[in-house]
């Protein structure tokens, strides 16, 4: 099954996500949108291939790491495109985020180094929607300004990982 490790916004950015999302979606025609029901707000740390019953371990592993990390303060920059149909709003780029990232995958690797995929560069992000055509995402990106916003993240989670977004979480783990 696929997987995907992530850090979970706050419910005030979620809900933003979602109000902003379903304004976008109004432009043009989609593939999705991340409504925070069917589809939740994240920024994935990376994700795994892994058979269920390898889950309790990946569990294990995650809660152990977590002791070490205190909550993480991130800001949302702006809204970005990518390959010209998604529309995501970009994190700067945070150190206890990437070590973060470091760590779970140190760990993840141990259960199955072939398993994990992390994009490169790593550029973390919340998606709104992907459009059904390239053209659309520049119409978005006029529309909406004023996108800083700086957040404390305070949950990992392993999620369920559907066509790269997240319909669910499998099980959540809170930082210090």
């Amino acid at each position: 099954m696929k997987i995907r490790l992530v850090v979970l916004p706050p419910t005030d950015i979620r809900k933003r996500t979602a109000e902003w999302a379903k304004k976008i979606s109004k432009i043009a025609p989609h593939h999705f949108v991340v409504d925070n029901k069917n589809l939740l707000p994240h920024i994935t740390i990376f994700s795994m291939l892994l058979e269920e019953k390898q889950i309790p371990e990946l569990e294990k592993k995650i809660k152990k790491i977590i002791k070490a990390f205190k909550t993480i303060k991130l800001e949302l920059k702006k809204f970005e495109s990518y390959e010209g149909v998604w529309l995501m709003w970009s994190v700067k780029p945070s150190l206890e985020l990437s070590k973060l990232l470091k760590a779970l995958y140190k760990q993840a690797v141990t259960i199955d180094h072939s398993a994990v995929k992390i994009l490169k560069p790593y550029r973390p992000h919340i998606t709104f929607t992907k459009f059904r055509s390239t053209g659309k995402v520049e119409r978005a990106l006029k529309e909406f300004s004023d996108m800083k916003r700086v957040f404390t993240v305070s949950r990992v989670a392993i999620a369920y990982d559907k066509d790269t977004q997240v319909p669910g979480i499998i099980k959540s783990f809170k930082l210090k």
